[in-house]
């Protein structure tokens, strides 16, 4: 049996169900049902595939002011979807061209199928199965570009909007950490320095590069991201190093992440109102006066 072709014709049009169609043309059924009236004929609104089925859309809701429309919900699993991670870069954007490329790249070996995109900058990256998203997002912080990519896992009626970032997980790489602290608890110790630590990369937890530990480390946008810090134990002291792998810019005003403090427009808005004030506030202006020299001749 050849497979059906897909179809828009059982999908009802929402500027429709609130209007007539033009004369000659066949009435929207939902409209036909909310009023009778409208159907003298006894046009039959069930036997004809355009028609919308009552079941379904029997809780619509119609007036002059507004349209609304209750749809069903769809138990069954979608294939697509629910192995779907949907993302956004904090600061920047990058190209679709090189998004595509580097997740497959990065995700080769978690089942990657398809990179999709919208105008307002969300990505949708395609799984073989949910079980690849899951890997995914408990495989730490993502990058793309250098430029830090926000990951979550789409939902049914998911609102794609790009929250405030008041704490992101950023790759912190320390160095010159002393061998007996080169444990979970010792390293998270260390790590508490500069933000909440979550979890160790590989080589890291096996011990097998010992250079330096990559730690996950969630930082928040009130605090700083020193450099170094040194670690006492009794009278000894190291000094440890650290390195923050594409951190994002940070507004010390908004103290959230995405842009930077010099861009900041609320910023550039307090300066502005501040400037007025203190010009309204001056009631003694001092004023120069500025004379033009003139050079006078005197006629004997």
């Amino acid at each position: 049996m050849e497979d059906e072709e897909l179809s828009f014709r059982n999908i009802p049009d929402s500027l429709e169900v609130s209007r007539i169609k033009a004369d000659g043309k066949m009435r929207d059924a939902l409209t036909l049902r909310l009023d009778p009236s409208l159907n003298p004929e006894g046009q039959n609104l069930d036997s004809d595939p355009e028609n919308l089925i009552e079941d379904d859309y029997n809780e619509s809701h119609i007036n002059n002011d507004f349209v609304s429309v209750i749809l069903p919900p769809r138990p069954n699993p979608l294939e697509k979807w629910d192995s779907c991670l949907v993302g956004y870069f904090i600061d920047k954007g990058v190209a679709f061209n090189y998004i595509r490329n580097s997740a497959f790249s990065l995700w080769k070996n978690k089942g990657h199928k398809e990179v999709l995109t919208n105008e307002e900058g969300f990505i949708f990256f395609i799984f073989e199965s949910p079980n690849y998203c899951s890997e995914v997002l408990e495989g730490g912080p993502s990058y793309i570009g250098g430029f830090h990519l926000i990951l979550k896992k789409w939902s049914r009626m998911m609102r794609l909007t790009k929250d405030k970032i008041q704490k992101v997980p950023v790759w912190v790489k320390f160095f010159n950490v002393s061998m007996e602290y080169w444990d979970s608890d010792g390293l998270s110790r260390i790590a508490s320095a500069v933000g909440v630590p979550l979890f160790m990369d590989h080589l890291t937890n096996k011990g097998t590069r010992v250079s330096f530990a990559i730690i996950c480390v969630e930082l928040d946008a009130s605090a700083k991201e020193p450099p170094s810090f040194p670690i006492y134990c009794g009278e000894d002291q190291v000094i440890a190093k650290v390195e923050y792998q594409g951190l994002p810019v940070k507004c010390e005003h908004c103290l959230v992440f995405g842009h930077d403090t010099t861009k900041c427009v609320t910023t550039q808005v307090a300066k502005l109102v501040n400037l007025q004030k203190e010009t309204e506030n001056n009631s003694n202006p001092r004023w120069s006066i500025v004379k033009s020299k003139v050079k006078e001749k005197w006629e004997n």
